[in-house]
């Protein structure tokens, strides 16, 4: 059974259409009650492609952590293994807003949501020979600057926030392989490239547009975009490897494309204990 979060238009259901025999299972994991519809007609497309009946669409808030508990819960009573995890989710250009457990909502989805449902699910997934964990960055980690002390948006720009939730993912990708060593779990992180989605649409009307021009001369299509998180997900070259940075299905481990903070074990360490506290998953 394989599982991946989703938020927005595009990626995931390229990576469903590519990635999965006939016998496989997908949950496709939308975020609110109002974008089922697009996760409805998402997972018939599938089914119809692919012949693969196995489709499921789930409600999952990363935002809301009683969410992921609840997801976490009853995915667990009903599934029996979990081959790959795609952490996926993200918002940009947001206000800074606290939701009603007291968490900023752009960390939250971005990266303690993630952080949270992805701890929920190791159990069933070391119980699973081989599987994958992997959360979708962002080159823009390269400007981020995250500390302990600032995982709920203490220290709040809409830009910002963004650059540093996606180097929170690398940071937890890391840590994660560290703390999975001795098992046959293995995690990566990318960069899909500039990718024609929807990430764009909460940015004002005045940048948004010419990025949108932009995008359909120079960014990738969803098929293009989705390539790095399919290599990531079932690449046998990457078996056994956990940890790592991946752009254009290339290794890009200590290059200028990813912050130095990501190789600082102490802080990714610290950033775990206190992620830990703020969703209380220890």
């Amino acid at each position: 059974m394989h599982y991946l979060p989703f938020k927005g238009d595009g990626l995931f259901h390229v990576d469903c259409d590519h990635k999965y025999s006939i016998t496989c299972g997908i949950y496709y994991c939308t975020t609110t009650e109002g974008s089922r519809e697009r996760a409805e007609a998402a997972c018939k497309t599938i089914k119809e492609t692919s012949g693969n009946q196995n489709v499921f669409v789930k409600i999952i808030d990363l935002s809301i952590m009683a969410s992921v508990r609840k997801f976490a819960e009853d995915f667990t009573k009903e599934e029996k293994r979990l081959d790959i995890l795609v952490n996926n989710a993200a918002v940009s250009g947001m206000k800074k807003t606290m939701t009603e457990e007291g968490l900023e909502y752009s960390y939250a989805t971005n990266y303690l949501g993630p952080f949270l449902l992805t701890n929920l699910l190791l159990d069933l997934m070391k119980k699973t020979p081989n599987s994958r964990i992997v959360n979708v960055s962002s080159i823009v980690n390269m400007f981020g600057s995250v500390s302990f002390d600032t995982l709920n948006g203490e220290k709040y720009s809409i830009a910002g926030t963004y650059y540093d939730t996606k180097l929170l993912n690398i940071m937890f990708t890391k840590e994660l392989a560290r703390k999975l060593q001795g098992t046959s779990v293995t995690t990566s992180c990318l960069h899909p490239g500039s990718v024609r989605t929807e990430l764009l649409r909460n940015i004002p009307v005045f940048v948004r547009v010419p990025f949108q021009i932009m995008g359909l001369l120079f960014f990738k299509t969803c098929e293009e975009g989705a390539q790095t998180t399919i290599y990531c997900a079932i690449s046998e070259d990457l078996q056994g490897v956990s940890g790592h940075y991946y752009m254009d299905c290339k290794d890009y481990e200590n290059t200028i494309w990813i912050s130095k903070q990501a190789y600082d074990e102490g802080l990714c360490k610290k950033i775990w204990e206190v992620s830990e506290r703020l969703t209380e998953s220890k």
